[in-house]
């Protein structure tokens, strides 16, 4: 960093100084955030009030102890990035051009030693408050903001450390009332302050005496932050005395924090208070720092006689101790004291402190003040050299002191003297590689080649880099001046800016003598009472005595900026800026030469808007294709909510069928007018609505095994005389719904539903017609649930994985039992868990099933569902979109990506490099076709007059170097390139983790929908196997009379149903505790705690109400077994059981 960054920092130092009103916003920007967290961040969240929530968001850009905002946060994020991404501009452009730019200057000034300092508390509490959010809600988001904050704190670090802090120590000082002398002090203060503040999230794990974790924090760092603050870190009394007071505000605040837990303090005095502590501790530090700088500058100003006689016991009796003596120090170079100007103290604190970098710095700091004292600025520069493991800061700091040091003796210097022997061998030798080639070129012109250009770029190059150093330097010693003139003459060809700096060099001769450099000039803009009081002359000069001597103001000051400032600036000024005369009088064939000049670089000019038109281009390109890839991952990985959604949407979906599916069985035992009369009176309300709720699946996979057309006519007459006579006239009527909060009755909604069951088994055309255009159904189950969408939606969320273990491993599982089946559909279709049979269609999907692995009773539930909806839409006028959504498939956006990643990269850096290549060619192949046009007699004349310019002799020829140069503009394409793939990578690694959480969590899902539906199916399927052991011994009624045998034998299937429901419930239970194949199905149990401890934990212990109260976990082992016990011993139980009805109570 001390090559690549420090001299663009030692240039913004030098010519631009900081703003005072930046640097009060920033400040205050600070405080607030400072008193927020003493204030706010230790309340409880309850009692911070939506305004104070969005003022403690502003403020912290984009936290609150009660919410966040990723908008705010996006803020911090984006200027972290912007202060990462602007370094590497300067640093890269610097190394490659060697110039500095003064657009830089500002953005280094004003955004990276003062506005960026106010989202370093920031950092700090959205890092770690990212970690909390993640531990409450487990979104893959918050991964990427944790390490996006965490890439920010060490953006955060890096810029403090090699950039605000040598901003700040800037030796050219400026009238600001923000000035410090120690920097380090002030941002070791802030991140201690950080400490507390970032452990304010954390406080939600926290219980008991531990949530006073954070309060403790903030006492603790309180003494050293006293101890820090008690070396003046800033120049003005008011600022020492307030950041001394921030301890004791800061402690105030965290105890009455403490006693607001236990104590009902309120509101107003709970911020008054500190705050009336503060001011008054503040006012009492004024007087007392006050009082301590009067008796520092009292002793700093004895007179010289009286140190004679005490010399070596005054300062000793002093007893001064560290942190005292930056007191003592800073105080008397701000008060002008004689015992600091004239160096005894400071030798005193040399010869005691000569091993503390710090102290050694800000000594010769002072050192280097006055120009008159550069003798003590020699010294104090020596003993700093010799100091071990300087930190960044303090050794950028100590290059700007010895580029001072030399910029003032660089005339008389023997490394001045070594210099420019060395940079005029390398001028010789660049003139000679320009010699040889016009000798090539005269002789023969065939061997005009790309290697000799090669060699001559690799030489200019290198010249370049060293002059740029050698400037850099010595910016203000003519004779560099006159021998870079003839580098630019001679070697490089640019006769109008070597004409500018032979004229510079001429002026930089005759104002030598009476320059005034910059530091001397700023220290005199901050103190002037140094010139008024005649403490100094204008020279830098320190005179003897205290009289006041007015002095006047020289322009000798204005003309020294402008010659300290020529060797920074640009040099892309116009070749028509000297005229064709002053070109004549300054350079031998002066208009010659610049016509040359200007005809040449035309050359270049139509390349070069093409290159510049393809940096723009692969600037926009990676930008927008970073900006997309960031957009796709926040609206795909920012939130589960749609996927909750519906989820949550489908289990209401199956929560209405199931309730449809068990109520069905109230209307067909209803048709038969048999009343089931209970005498118990507690029961009465099971006789009403939950009598016998048995679903007629199972009927109609009878109805579709079964070949006798008979039997098919029979059950339509029984039907279609029961269900639309009986049903619809007294029925429905006598009936109590169910409850539903808002809606028509589930009633008519089942009668509905019957009749979708109806048409399905009906043969007869005029019949089909009839209910096939009846609507009543549809209308009424959109209008009330609107869940058709949804129902079509909803399969696109099922994870490949469950679908595979779904076909394969169940299947492998019950295929003894499914070979005993007598169904052909259950046959068919090994995993029946929804209950739906009820279309042709699915049944000749369903027996192809065993040839397609992808199958499952979802996809059968999904056709079926779909195929009746679309009957009732297709003449209707007002119908209704049942268009399936279209979301975005994860794992193709990862695939696209993946695959398109290369191609963006490959746009971004080709067409550069194209068009580089073209432009070299094209540069080369004119330049070529020019010389071959040049007569040998003039290419002759031209080596001639190179060599005798030459005052020692003619150059000698030197050898052509043919390597190529390693340049540095690969670096562009390969930061870009970085970009994206970085950005590439956290998508995919994100999107990976979101997209395994989402199988996760949808597959849970799909467990607990799962063992709903088993449970419904072992309720129906259990009371349907009891209600047909009944009716095969009892018989039924039916409107013609009494029948005693059943049209349709079913109680062995219902049977065998059962004991199969029985064996894929423990099955899935299996599956829940112990998971399948980690890492396709995890197990669903101790994923959770919060799930965990609703199913172990009762809901409460009232006896009275022992089944509401039992735990999940409990009901469900209670269920299971008491459809054991009604499955071994069917004939104990009838419809009117009492467990008959508490099987039914558990259900609903």
């Amino acid at each position: 960093m001390d090559q690549y960054l420090s001299p663009i920092l030692y240039e913004t130092n030098r010519r631009l100084s900081g703003s005072g009103f930046i640097s009060l916003f920033s400040t205050f920007f600070i405080i607030v955030q400072i008193i927020i967290s003493c204030y706010y961040l230790l309340l409880p969240d309850s009692e911070i009030s939506s305004f104070l929530d969005v003022f403690i968001q502003f403020f912290y850009l984009g936290y609150s102890p009660k919410s966040f905002s990723n908008y705010l946060r996006l803020i911090v994020i984006c200027s972290n990035t912007f202060t990462f991404i602007t370094t590497m501009i300067f640093v890269i452009h610097y190394q490659m051009h060697r110039k500095i730019q003064t657009w830089w200057l500002y953005i280094l000034r004003f955004w990276h030693g003062s506005l960026f300092n106010i989202t370093i508390i920031p950092n700090f509490v959205l890092f770690f408050s990212s970690f909390s959010y993640y531990g409450k809600t487990n979104e893959s988001l918050t991964i990427l903001w944790i390490v996006l904050h965490f890439v920010g704190i060490l953006i955060v670090f890096s810029n403090i450390e090699y950039t605000s802090i040598i901003l700040k120590m800037n030796p050219f000082l400026s009238p600001s009332f923000f000035n410090v002398w120690r920097p380090k002090v002030i941002f070791v203060v802030l991140f201690s302050l950080s400490i507390p503040s970032m452990l304010m999230p954390l406080t939600d794990i926290f219980h008991n005496w531990a949530k006073f974790w954070p309060h403790i924090a903030y006492l603790f760092v309180c003494f050293p932050i006293v101890n820090s603050l008690n070396q003046k870190p800033f120049f003005s009394l008011f600022l020492n005395s307030f950041a001394v007071s921030l301890p004791v505000f800061i402690t105030t605040c965290t105890i009455i924090a403490i006693l607001k837990e236990y104590l009902n303090i309120p509101s107003l005095l709970y911020v008054f208070i500190p705050l009336s502590i503060f001011i008054i501790s503040h006012i009492i530090y004024f007087f007392i720092i006050k009082k301590k700088q009067n008796y520092i500058i009292q002793f700093l100003s004895n007179d010289d006689s009286f140190l004679e006689k005490r010399k070596d016991q005054y300062f000793s009796d002093e007893n001064i101790s560290y942190n005292d003596s930056f007191f003592f120090l800073q105080t008397g170079i701000q008060n002008g004291c004689y015992l600091v100007l004239t160096f005894c103290y400071n030798d005193y604190l040399l010869l005691k402190y000569r091993s503390n970098s710090d102290l050694m710095i800000l000594l010769a700091w002072i050192s280097a003040i006055f120009p008159s004292t550069t003798g003590e600025l020699n010294k104090y520069l020596a003993y700093s050299k010799k100091l071990c493991n300087l930190s960044f800061s303090n050794r950028a700091f100590l290059h700007q002191l010895q580029r001072i040091y030399f910029l003032r003796e660089s005339d008389s210097s023997d490394e001045s003297i070594e210099d420019l022997e060395m940079i005029s061998l390398l001028t010789n030798e660049t003139i000679s590689y320009s010699t040889t080639f016009w000798s090539i070129a005269a002789n023969n012109t065939d061997e005009l080649n790309s290697s000799i250009f090669t060699g001559i770029a690799y030489a200019t190059k290198t010249a370049q880099v060293k002059w740029s150093e050698i400037l850099e330097k010595y910016p203000n010693n003519y004779i560099f001046a006159q021998e870079y003139s003839r580098y630019l003459i001679d070697a490089e060809c640019k006769f109008n800016e070597g004409t500018n700096w032979l004229i510079k060099s001429n002026i930089m001769e005759k104002t030598q003598k009476s320059f005034v450099d910059n530091m001397f000039k700023s220290f005199l803009h901050t103190f002037p009472f140094y010139l008024k009081d005649g403490i100094v002359n204008t020279s830098g000069k320190l005179l003897p005595g205290t009289a006041n001597i007015i002095l006047e103001k020289l322009d000798i000051f204005e003309i020294s900026d402008s010659l300290s400032d020529f060797y920074a600036t640009s040099s892309d000024s116009s070749i028509e800026s000297l005229t064709k005369g002053e070109a004549n009088k300054i350079l031998p064939k002066g208009e010659i030469r610049l016509t040359m000049e200007k005809a040449l670089n035309t050359v270049g000019i139509p390349i070069s808007t093409k290159l510049r038109f393809a940096a723009i281009f692969r600037l926009v390109f990676t930008f927008g294709y970073a900006i997309g890839i960031t957009i796709w991952i926040i609206f795909s990985y920012g939130s589960n909510k749609i996927l909750f959604k519906d989820i949550l949407l489908l289990s209401n979906v199956i929560d209405d069928f199931e309730r449809m599916s068990i109520n069905l069985a109230s209307l067909f035992f209803s048709s038969y007018s048999q009343k089931y009369e209970k005498e118990n009176q507690d029961y009465l309300i099971y006789n009403d609505s939950n009598k016998a709720l048995i679903d007629l699946s199972n009927f109609m996979d009878q109805l579709y095994s079964n070949n006798d057309k008979e039997d098919l006519i029979l059950f339509n007459r029984i039907f279609s005389s029961s269900l639309v006579d009986t049903v619809e006239c007294s029925i429905l009527d006598t009936l109590k719904p169910v409850y539903k909060e808002m809606g028509s009755t589930p009633d008519f909604q089942l009668r509905g539903f019957i009749y979708e069951t109806l048409i399905l088994m009906v043969n007869s055309d005029v019949e089909k017609q009839h209910w096939l255009f009846d609507t009543n159904f549809c209308n009424s189950y959109h209008g009330n649930y609107g869940n058709q969408k949804t129902i079509l939606n909803l399969f696109t969320y099922l994870s490949p994985s469950w679908k595979g273990i779904f076909n394969g491993g169940f299947k492998a599982m019950t295929s003894d039992i499914i070979k005993n089946r007598t169904s052909s559909l259950l046959s068919s279709s090994p995993v029946s868990l929804f209950g739906v049979y009820t279309t042709n269609n699915t049944k000749k999907i369903a027996s192809q099933s065993d040839k397609s692995d992808s199958f499952s009773g979802l996809s059968l539930l999904e056709l079926t569902l779909s195929e009746i909806f679309a009957k009732r839409t297709t003449n209707q006028e007002d119908t209704f979109d049942f268009q399936i959504m279209q979301e975005i498939d994860q794992s193709f956006a990862f695939n696209f990506f993946r695959s398109f990643s290369p191609i963006a990269i490959g746009c971004i850096s080709l067409p550069a490099l194209i068009l580089m290549a073209s432009a070299i060619i094209h540069v080369k192949e004119s330049f070529c076709n020019y010389l071959i046009r040049v007569s040998n007699e003039e290419m002759k004349k031209a080596s001639k007059f190179l060599i005798a310019k030459e005052s020692k002799g003619p150059v000698p020829t030197a050898r052509m170097n043919t390597h190529s140069y390693r340049n540095l503009s690969w670096i562009w394409n390969m930061i870009m390139a970085i970009i994206v793939i970085v950005l590439f990578i956290v998508q995919s690694f994100y999107g990976l983790v979101n997209y395994n959480d989402h199988l996760i969590i949808t597959q849970h899902t799909i467990f607990s929908i799962l063992q709903r539906s088993l449970i419904y199916e072992l309720a129906r399927d259990t009371l349907y196997s009891v209600f047909f052991y009944q009716l095969e011994n009892e018989g039924f009624h039916t409107s013609e009379g009494h029948i005693n045998n059943s049209p349709i034998s079913s109680y062995d299937v219902n049977f065998k149903q059962v004991e199969y429901d029985l064996k894929i419930y423990e099955t899935l239970e299996l599956l829940m505790e112990e998971g399948y194949d980690d890492h396709l199905i995890p197990r669903i149990n101790n994923y959770n705690d919060k799930i965990d401890e609703f199913k172990e934990n009762e809901k409460c212990t009232l006896a009275s109400k022992f089944y509401q109260c039992l735990s999940f976990n409990r009901l469900l082992s209670y269920f299971k077994n008491q459809i054991k016990e009604i499955h071994h011993s069917p004939q104990l139980f009838s419809i009117e059981s009492d467990e008959i009805l508490y099987l039914i109570d558990i259900v609903n």
